[in-house]
């Protein structure tokens, strides 16, 4: 079974899933904050990547990612 949250802060008791299946959860802001590190780890410039896209992509990418406020 899988769940998704946004930030951590939305991690609360996790739905139990049928039994014996396993269950997973994926933080998003696990991921963006990964992302930040791999482009800081490579010495990238996240600009660089995220200027092509379209307004309403640049929105989405923008509107709840703490980690994206200098792309």
């Amino acid at each position: 079974m899988m769940q998704f949250a946004l930030h951590r802060s939305h991690v609360g008791n996790l739905a139990p899933g049928p039994a014996g299946v396993p269950g997973y959860l994926l933080v998003l802001e696990d991921v963006d904050e990964f992302e930040e590190a791999v482009f800081e780890a490579m010495n990238l410039n996240p600009t660089f990547f995220s200027a092509s896209l379209s307004p309403k992509a640049r929105e989405n990418l923008l509107a709840h990612n703490l980690h994206a406020t200098q792309w």
